[in-house]
């Protein structure tokens, strides 16, 4: 596994696999950006293997593994984010599709070993959702395994994490960071100034890496709005003017996550333009902005005046004239 920091969950998981004191339900927790879903398709490729060696991984060649390569593994489930009938994703996990998983789980297994069932993101189960679920892991299947994957595994009910053994993956350290992300193939200064600017997230730094210079250059527009030398409008029409939109509003979405990771821990970012940026604000503010924006995005997707969308939301974004000038001040 080439993310170092998930060898331990997973050697965790195999030990109970192998020792058969393997429980019905797993919660795989942790922030968003560390791997957690490939963690979860390992663990479902070595309960799936119909010839692992105790120990091993999955041998990747019986008929276990070419079926759940291909997508077609019929003990393979799987529930997540579906379309609702404006073709729009949902924002939650409804509980018609939690009772679909539980009678799918209630017939017998197509091959005659065990099955899995992956809930992700397991944390946007509504209440209502959540309530179905915890009735299946009461009385959970036999020979059933249940991965739960949540960014925020706090969100969930206590009553469905306390039926739940824990692998929690924890943020890893800058050097594991970095020698992954020269696996990736990335430049070593690049993904220096990566790691850094990502705060030591690996999913971050990757996504910062790969659109390096649009990241640049939404750094900036950002930084101008703060101080004032740049308009919403002339950033909007910039934005909008050629087919990086979409990776400009991504890139700006990391930056506030990272910002609001960083100030909750209550840690400064390392990077000088990240403090510049958003030291001034509050976790709040931040918070407020990143739900904005994620609502921007999905309207962008409708025939609406992209430009005047954009305009709206860097205007919201943009710290009070008093604020710039403190800062200005301050320098």
């Amino acid at each position: 596994m080439s993310a170092s920091w998930l060898a331990a969950p997973y050697s965790r998981f195999v030990a109970a696999l192998d020792a058969s004191r393997l429980g019905h339900a797993w919660l795989i927790g942790g922030p968003a950006g560390l791997g957690k879903r490939k963690l979860a398709e390992r663990i479902a490729s070595v309960v799936l293997c119909q010839d692992r060696s105790p120990g091993g991984d999955a041998c990747d060649q019986c008929r276990g593994c070419h079926l759940l390569r291909a997508g077609t593994h019929p003990d393979h489930y799987r529930i997540g984010l579906e379309l609702n009938d404006r073709g729009t994703p949902r924002s939650e996990i409804v509980i018609e599709q939690v009772r679909s998983l539980g009678e799918r789980l209630a017939q017998s297994s197509h091959s005659g070993g065990r099955r899995i069932a992956l809930v992700d993101p397991a944390d946007a189960l509504n209440t209502s959702s959540a309530n179905a679920l915890l009735k299946t892991l009461e009385e959970p299947p036999a020979s059933v395994v249940i991965l739960l994957v949540a960014d925020q595994p706090s969100r969930l009910l206590a009553t469905v994490r306390s039926r739940c053994q824990r692998l929690d993956v924890r943020m890893p350290a800058g050097e594991q960071v970095l020698e992954w992300m020269l696996d990736q193939r990335i430049d070593r200064d690049l993904a220096i100034r990566s790691v850094e600017l990502a705060a030591g997230n690996p999913g971050e730094a990757l996504s910062i890496a790969r659109s390096e210079r649009v990241l640049e250059g939404v750094l900036e527009d950002l930084l101008a709005m703060t101080t004032g030398a740049g308009s919403a409008g002339e950033i909007a029409r910039r934005w909008c003017s050629d087919a990086h939109l979409g990776a400009r509003l991504d890139i700006a979405l990391h930056l506030i996550r990272i910002s609001m990771r960083t100030l909750a821990g209550g840690v400064d970012p390392a990077d000088v333009r990240m403090r510049r940026l958003t030291g001034h604000l509050e976790v709040e503010q931040l918070s407020r902005s990143f739900d904005d924006l994620g609502r921007l995005q999905s309207q962008l997707s409708a025939p609406l005046r992209h430009e005047l969308l954009l305009v709206e939301w860097l205007r919201r974004w943009m710290p009070q004239s008093g604020v710039r000038s403190k800062v200005r001040a301050s320098r």
